[in-house]
């Protein structure tokens, strides 16, 4: 890694770790992980043991508000694990919640399952997305959930940010590639 970058992640994560103290002041902690490769958000994962979510821009923070909501609102109504948000901010712009033990579902990962299990998985992601349909309108009213979100000027909207992260760091042929 580049010395400049180093020191960037290095100054990011002292920057959230004091703001994780600073919030929750009865956490103790002997090592912080950043990860900062996502669209949305930037990782800081302390010994571990807890998850701490910090959105990366005005938009995110919204959207994470929502979805801390919608957590609490299936917690009690699906199998799998999902994020129980033991920490939130009082402004509600970053949380944190206990490790969720697992691994991350590559293709390889699911290919070298056995045929009970990839049903099981299949059985358990059905019931999660039959508890998401099921939530009233009433509930995505009260929870602000914006309808229709994914329309096209959205997905123009994520092009054009996902265009203006990702091209200066292509060769011209694979940016010329992705237009196609």
């Amino acid at each position: 890694m580049h010395l400049f970058l180093k020191n960037m992640s290095e100054d990011l994560a002292k920057i959230l770790t004091e703001k994780i103290m600073l919030e929750f002041p009865d956490i103790k902690y002997t090592s912080a992980k950043l990860i900062t490769h996502g669209w949305d958000n930037n990782i800081v994962i302390l010994d571990d043991a807890f998850v701490f979510r910090f959105p990366k821009n005005d938009e995110y923070i919204k959207k994470f508000k929502t979805e801390v909501n919608l957590i609490k609102h299936l917690e009690d109504k699906v199998a799998i694990s999902i994020p129980n948000y033991k920490y939130l901010s009082q402004d509600k712009s970053f949380g944190g919640y206990p490790f969720i033990i697992g691994e991350v579902l590559k293709p390889e990962l699911l290919e070298a399952q056995s045929t009970d299990v990839k049903e099981s998985m299949a059985i358990d992601l059905a019931n999660f997305l039959t508890a998401i349909h099921q939530i009233s309108k009433e509930v995505i009213d009260k929870m602000n959930i914006p309808n229709g979100s994914w329309n096209s000027e959205h997905v123009k909207k994520l092009y054009e940010e996902i265009k203006k992260a990702l091209y200066p760091v292509l060769l011209k042929d694979e940016a010329t590639w992705l237009e196609y």
